[in-house]
């Protein structure tokens, strides 16, 4: 196809972002080859972003879409665990403690759900370390709302009273890339207690949804497919005499929610 390019597509959610680049054919000229392999090579940085930091945005959005689809819960420990924690001089050790306790919470919110005739809960949780000095430890967790699982949420963490709960909210100001910062802030915090840079202090259930991801060649006119209601939230473009390569993110309005197409549809 003349003057194809090759897009990537990734549904989650209200979110869809498109990554267009020209598509190499093999029959450049040096030059022109050069210039169409960088455009390429900022496609897949920009992938790579999306499959780092980012795309604990992409799973919030696919699997809390609309406002108060999902229910945001800070879980702190009492006193007694944190002495249990604190036993591991280690931070690595201490996490790892984290995390065994949240294994143990998505367990027995299980049992709660399953007694009270409610599904199989979803849940993307993350750790947060608040200073150095103390070492205090924090969960935070979003959780797929049923509408009254604060009792439930209350019997299933066995570490602590302190619970505090709030509706997800997806607005211009705190949407679903503010709460994954939010969220994710912490891996920074981390680096001064052995966390290597990239490492995912988050995590989630095994039946979380997935973006969808869906590439393709189309013509050299291709536009991303704005559908109506929707915002731009970014929209990058760089172009030369030779190559041309684009980045947008939109997020549709709920009366015109996207749905992924089945074809050459797959998970990232």
């Amino acid at each position: 196809m003349a003057g194809a390019k090759q897009v990537r597509i990734i549904y989650a959610g209200p979110i869809i972002i498109y990554i267009l680049c020209d598509r190499r054919s093999g029959r450049e000229q040096p030059r022109e080859r050069a210039a169409k392999r960088n455009a390429s090579n900022a496609a897949t940085k920009q992938r790579n972003l999306v499959m780092s930091r980012d795309k604990l945005e992409l799973m919030i959005a696919a699997n809390f879409p609309t406002p108060r689809s999902g229910l945001v819960l800070t879980m702190s420990f009492d006193e007694k665990t944190m002495r249990k924690i604190k036993k591991h001089r280690r931070p690595s050790k201490q996490r790892a403690l984290v995390r065994y306790y949240i294994n143990e919470f998505r367990k027995a919110l299980r049992k709660e759900r399953a007694a009270a005739g409610l599904p199989r809960p979803r849940d993307i949780t993350s750790i947060e370390i608040l200073t150095s000095e103390n070492q205090r430890w924090h969960v935070h967790s979003i959780i797929d709302s049923t509408g009254d699982d604060l009792p439930l949420v209350r019997r299933a963490w066995k570490y602590g009273d302190n619970i505090e709960a709030r509706p997800l909210r997806v607005d211009s100001e705190k949407n679903h890339q503010t709460l994954a910062r939010y969220m994710s802030k912490e891996s920074r915090e981390l680096q001064d207690h052995e966390s290597k840079p990239g490492t995912h202090v988050w995590s989630y259930s095994l039946n979380c949804l997935k973006p969808e991801v869906l590439s393709k060649t189309v013509p050299a006119d291709f536009k991303p497919d704005i559908p109506r209601g929707a915002v731009i939230l970014e929209d990058e473009r760089r172009d030369n005499e030779f190559s041309s390569y684009r980045y947008t993110k939109i997020r549709c309005s709920a009366e015109a929610f996207p749905t992924p197409p089945r074809a050459h549809r797959g998970h990232d």
